[in-house]
């Protein structure tokens, strides 16, 4: 059996598309909860994302890496977020949001739009986070989302006095 296929077993699911969709509904919850967090071992978003960060990607299927590389991604994009406004450590923030990007720009046409904004944010490029803000559509389904996040972000960490 293929190390793939044992972790989609030990995560109840068959596919590494519904590995996606297991864990996508984990990450919800927990962030809906005010619960995500990269240091707790024992989530199962933080254990899955352990183990596909130590996969082998040579024997995916090219559908299963994107889906790999899609779990990871989103794991490290809200890995961004909890460094900057739970613990408000900046240095693991970078970190996050430079592997972020390297698993976003994988995935080719991604709909998301946060994580570059994450990214310049983190990096204090705060001329090319407006700017990505301002280049959103006002339709686009994260254009508000983006607006808070950067108010957010000036709130939290350029205004302190």
């Amino acid at each position: 059996m293929r190390p793939i296929d044992k972790i989609c077993r030990r995560f109840g699911v068959e596919t590494v598309r519904g590995l996606d969709r297991y864990i996508t509904s984990v990450d919800q919850q927990l962030m809906k909860a005010g619960l995500w967090d990269y240091k707790n071992s024992d989530y199962e978003n933080n254990k899955l994302v352990r183990e596909l960060r130590d996969l082998a990607l040579d024997d995916l299927t090219a559908d299963e890496k994107y889906w790999v590389r899609q779990i990871i991604w989103f794991w490290y994009h809200h890995a961004v977020s909890c460094a900057l406004f739970k613990y408000s450590n900046r240095t693991f923030a970078q970190i996050f949001a430079v592997e972020a990007l390297k698993y976003y720009e994988l995935l080719p046409d991604h709909p998301n739009k946060i994580t570059p904004l994450l990214y310049y944010l983190v990096f204090n490029r705060f001329e090319e986070a407006e700017h990505w803000v301002q280049s959103f559509p006002l339709d686009h389904d994260e254009a508000q989302t983006a607006v808070d996040i950067l108010m957010d972000y000036h709130l939290a960490f350029c205004l302190k006095v």
